[in-house]
């Protein structure tokens, strides 16, 4: 593999990377760890793989909001300072309603790449695993526009089911004829703020799951959860929160509510008890 030189700090470009780099040869990087300081380009945490489109380097090595992060990002990435910008803000969002949250939790390794989707991984994909996040443009910034007609937490988008990340993404848009939008539009602020919306609540539901995974108390639950075969959260339920979680298995319904609570969401004492009984982390209020 080639080396080169990796970067502590979270600026921008990543101009030491590509002032050295070559043609790079597909490597494959193992369950991540340290050994993500060698160029790669593909990710692979369980048999998932995750294909880059550069090398990747060192982003950050800090503590956020008391949650312990090593960043890493795909050279190939123009939106790394977003990304990690909307990971400051999704970790203050959990600690204001659950302040408890971190306690307990590894360093979490996170890499920020393109053409990726976002997804929480653990090597081996077991209790005894270490987990890791993925944060691709893929997902983050996709639009999933509600169906004209569509219910706002049932109704269906137009590439599929919806989350509460796409119900946070709404909750930004304004009418067109809003004085508020024509001064935001001016100013090119109004698409960043719905992105960095949605973007957070995304960030959310996937440290939900590490959060979920990782707590000694739903250890049980959660590796039962993602078993095939394992109980659907069923309409009654899933209509209260997102489409998303029609169908789905107990950890994304988990994850749904814990990113709605965080993003400042009330819901029914019925979807409560549930996500309680399935493990979900209980809030301050």
């Amino acid at each position: 593999m080639f080396n080169y030189k990796m970067r502590s700090s979270h600026t921008g470009n990543n101009k030491s990377a590509r002032a050295e780099s070559r043609e790079p040869r597909e490597e494959i990087l193992k369950g991540g760890l340290d050994s993500a300081c060698q160029q790669t380009n593909l990710l692979v945490f369980n048999k998932k793989e995750f294909k880059l489109k550069g090398s990747l380097s060192m982003y950050s090595n800090t503590t956020i909001n008391k949650l312990r992060v090593k960043v890493f990002v795909d050279e190939s990435t123009q939106r790394a300072k977003e990304k990690y910008q909307a990971l400051v803000s999704a970790t203050h969002r959990i600690l204001s309603k659950f302040p408890n949250a971190f306690d307990g939790l590894p360093a979490i390794e996170i890499y920020f790449g393109s053409d990726i989707g976002a997804e929480a991984c653990w090597s081996p994909d077991s209790s005894a695993g270490t987990p890791y996040l993925i944060l691709g443009d893929r997902t983050l910034f996709r639009t999933n526009k509600k169906i004209a007609g569509q219910d706002d937490l049932w109704g269906m988008g137009a590439l599929g089911p919806r989350g509460v990340a796409d119900q946070m993404y709404d909750k930004k848009r304004l009418n067109k004829t809003s004085p508020i939008r024509w001064f935001s539009e001016i100013m090119g602020v109004y698409s960043a703020s719905k992105y960095e919306e949605k973007v957070t609540a995304v960030i959310i539901h996937e440290l939900g799951h590490i959060i979920h995974g990782c707590n000694p108390l739903s250890l049980t639950t959660f590796w039962k959860n993602k078993k095939i075969g394992a109980r659907l959260v069923s309409s009654r339920i899933a209509e209260q929160v997102s489409s998303y979680t029609q169908g789905n298995n107990h950890n994304e319904f988990v994850a749904e509510v814990f990113t709605g609570i965080a993003c400042g969401k009330l819901y029914s004492p019925e979807v409560i008890d549930l996500y309680e009984m399935y493990g979900g982390p209980r809030p301050s209020y």
